[in-house]
């Protein structure tokens, strides 16, 4: 049977010793241990700051990597004064837009459906969202507080009910949705496995063994404020995680992901809606989550659903339109790629598919989620093209193989603000999008006839 982990909080003053409640009492053993060496199993994990990891890794599975790294400086010092100086006009320029959003989130309600308003948050996001707002901004993107408060009150956790129930029988489709729920649980772990939310406990937690062997002497002293800490240790798991009562990012997610599946029954669950409601998570909370899922799979200026249905009809539909808008924009390089086979659905596919939340940096993913929650589909065409145009002179000398390699590990060389800032110079309009939609749909007419 599979292992869950369990925290245990275990107090040690020094004349008596506690063990778990749910474990047998054991004899006092005279080897001793100090608080550092169980300080060393629970140590709080350096992560960036979205969460992600640091030890040899950052933003979900991309290598750390840092522009400066192979430059040499002549004088640290002053490189160390250059950096403070540059955070401190950056700290200053994030409260300035800070307080600029919270004014516009307090009158949100009242100026939401003025022309005005609407501008100014198409030139707010396009800055990027800060971070300690951009819950809160997402949220009233996509009417989120309305439809839990509102429209839609108590139904999230009606569907969790539901959802509890798959597995028990009784139901016509019950065997379509076990597959869905059995799929859920596959991709959980490997949604964001190095962001600390979604990371898998199974790989930190000790055995009773090496439980027993750190436990401290009653001998040892304390000081009062060190004589607590939190241990892990193996306990039997059942065989289906429980659904309403677990704990943790892996728990939220599952739950978020199992209650769409019945309140979608059709669209059910997709790979890569794991990895955008895992985003979503990580700035609020898993009814907002829920929520926003909802609203980006059904509602404009997003109206993802189509993308993860049975058909994935939509899919299709964005691939030819990324295609189209190479040909317009950078008709040298899609020639060049033409020549060399190189699809557009051998590398753009997850590109496009999961708004770029898998194999990129989270800032970067975040400010393009911050644009297309306000603006829809434009921004994903237009950081693709940024992506193509920024490395075209390289793409240009490279044949099959390499392009395809290099495709592999480009999220690596992504940098935010400067494919941000090359994106809003491409002259894209919402009536090209539009244009090649259309052109799409006429093919396809004609292909079924």
């Amino acid at each position: 049977m599979p292992l869950s982990p369990v925290f245990v909080k275990v107090s040690t003053p020094t004349k008596t010793r506690h063990y778990p409640t749910s474990r047998v009492e054991q004899p006092q053993r005279r080897r001793t241990h100090s608080t550092d060496d169980l300080a060393s199993l629970i140590t709080k994990p350096k992560t960036d700051r979205f969460g992600f990891l640091l030890e040899n890794e950052s933003e979900h599975g991309v290598k750390r990597r840092h522009s400066d790294t192979n430059k040499k400086i002549s004088d640290p010092e002053k490189a160390l004064v250059a950096k403070a100086a540059k955070q401190r006009a950056l700290d200053k320029v994030t409260k300035r837009r800070e307080k600029k959003w919270v004014n516009m989130i307090r009158s949100w309600e009242k100026n939401k459906n003025k022309k005005k308003h609407q501008q100014r948050i198409l030139s707010r996001v396009r800055k990027g969202i800060p971070d300690k707002l951009r819950g809160a901004v997402w949220s009233l993107l996509g009417d989120v507080p309305n439809t839990i408060d509102f429209t839609k009150k108590g139904q999230y956790n009606e569907l969790l009910l539901q959802a509890e129930m798959v597995g028990r029988g009784g139901r016509t489709d019950e065997d379509a949705l076990v597959q869905v729920r059995d799929t859920i649980e596959r991709d959980i772990k490997r949604t964001f496995p190095n962001h600390i939310m979604f990371k898998d406990l199974q790989e930190d937690r000790i055995s009773e063994e090496e439980f027993d062997e750190l436990l401290v002497s009653p001998t040892n002293t304390f000081d009062k404020n060190e004589n607590e800490v939190a241990v892990v240790i193996y306990t039997k798991e059942e065989e289906t995680p429980d659904l309403l009562n677990s704990a943790g990012g892996q728990a939220s997610l599952r739950r978020v992901l199992r209650a769409y599946s019945m309140y979608d029954q059709e669209t059910g669950y997709c790979q890569g809606m794991n990895f955008i409601v895992a985003m979503f998570l990580t700035f609020m909370t898993e009814e907002e989550a829920f929520w926003l899922l909802v609203f980006i799979m059904n509602d404009q200026p997003c109206n993802m659903r189509n993308m993860f249905g049975s058909d994935m009809s939509q899919s299709s539909q964005v691939l030819h339109v990324g295609s189209r808008l190479i040909e317009q924009f950078l008709p040298k390089l899609a020639k060049h790629l033409h020549r060399e086979n190189v699809h557009i659905s051998m590398y753009a596919t997850h590109w496009l598919l999961t708004i770029y939340t898998t194999k990129f940096p989270f800032e970067l993913v975040t400010r393009v989620w911050d644009c297309f929650l306000a603006e829809g589909w434009k921004i994903v065409y237009r950081i693709m093209l940024a992506i193509l145009s920024v490395h075209e002179r390289k793409l240009l000398k490279m044949d099959f193989e390499d392009i395809l390699g290099f495709f592999r590990d480009v999220g690596q060389k992504a940098e935010a603000d400067k494919l941000f800032e090359v994106a809003f110079k491409i002259q894209l309009k919402n009536k090209h999008v539009k244009k090649y939609e259309k052109e799409y749909l006429l093919q396809e007419k004609e292909n079924k006839r």
